[in-house]
């Protein structure tokens, strides 16, 4: 699904989703986003083109409840509490941002 550009809100999305499967070896992730981007492009389909934030996640869940079901599906665990792109990093910048 790479030659096919995606409606700036389903992009977005797909960001938050890929986060949540970046811990993933590389060609599982892939394959996950594969499946999403289509799974998007039918949703925007579906809605002529007319999506919002709102609208995505009533059809499909949050982004992260969205990768935890794909990550279920294809066998792996949920991410553990504090991961994303970045891992470990993220979650200690998030602190230094919240002021502890």
């Amino acid at each position: 699904m790479k030659d096919t550009a995606l409606h700036p809100v389903a992009a977005d999305y797909r960001v938050e989703v890929a986060r949540v499967v970046a811990d993933l070896p590389p060609s599982e992730a892939e394959e996950i986003l594969d499946d999403v981007e289509l799974n998007l492009s039918e949703v925007v389909a579906e809605l002529d083109g007319a999506v919002t934030s709102d609208l995505l996640r009533a059809r499909l869940g949050t982004p992260q409840e969205y990768a935890a079901e794909l990550r279920a599906a294809a066998g792996y665990p949920p991410l553990r509490a504090g991961g994303s792109l970045g891992g470990a990093r993220f979650g200690a910048a998030e602190l230094v941002l919240a002021g502890l």
